[in-house]
């Protein structure tokens, strides 16, 4: 009798391995993968893959879509005023210019290659507010950059909080996301290479099955802190 209670024991275990093995199997047979290789192109034009870089995939769940929002919002509450005084800086140079070109018969190319032309007050003035306007666009360009840094980082802190999984590209740049649940996603990457820097924010959908998502110099992009 206690032979039997074993075996049926046993055979309950059995049953509950081989349910979960099951479970198991018919998960993976829902689940997809990504992989692509990270290949850019430097300013020699020589194709560089980027070994060793870190790849994270972000699920498009609805804690992150809020999450990513907010942060968009917050940054774009900073963002658009120094993009209005670019912009105001921008057309303020063009006028400046205009007027500058018109008052010595030539197009400036930037101003420099002019300035032997100033001989007049009204000529040196005119030369004065090109030169002052050039200084207001630059400080209006740096004020847009130094938003751009504040908020990077910030954002970056939101993908690695929800990141679904991270791996590093090998020797080859190539890299493998495995057992992924189908549906929206985000990939992020970024690589510098001497003075170039790119950075991939791209959405994606993962397939039941497997998706090919290269990086590469053409689709850089998506990244709005930059």
């Amino acid at each position: 009798m206690a032979s039997r209670t074993g075996w049926a024991g046993g055979g309950r275990v059995w049953v509950l391995a081989l349910g979960a093995i099951g479970a198991l199997a018919a998960s993976c047979a829902r689940s997809g993968s990504v992989s692509g290789d990270l290949i850019v192109t430097g300013g020699s034009g020589a194709e560089q893959r980027a070994a060793h870089v870190s790849v994270t995939v972000v699920r498009a769940t609805q804690e992150f879509e809020q999450d990513w929002q907010a942060a968009m919002a917050a940054f774009e509450g900073d963002a658009a005023p120094a993009r209005q005084l670019r912009d105001e800086a921008a057309r303020s140079l063009e006028h400046a210019r205009l007027a500058w070109s018109k008052a010595v018969g030539t197009t400036p190319s930037g101003g420099r290659r002019t300035h032997g032309l100033v001989a007049s007050g009204r000529q040196r003035d005119l030369w004065g507010a090109v030169r002052a306007a050039e200084k207001r666009l630059a400080a209006a360009e740096q004020r847009l950059q130094e938003v751009a840094r504040t908020h990077d980082p910030r954002a970056a802190a939101i993908l690695e909080r929800h990141a679904a999984q991270r791996v590093e590209t090998d020797a080859s740049g190539h890299y493998v996301f495995a057992a992924l649940p189908p549906g929206p996603a985000y990939v992020y990457a970024r690589f510098t290479l001497a003075k170039q820097h790119w950075v991939w924010f791209r959405p994606i959908r993962v397939p039941v099955g497997i998706l090919r998502q290269d990086l590469t110099s053409t689709n850089a992009g998506g990244w709005p802190f930059t």
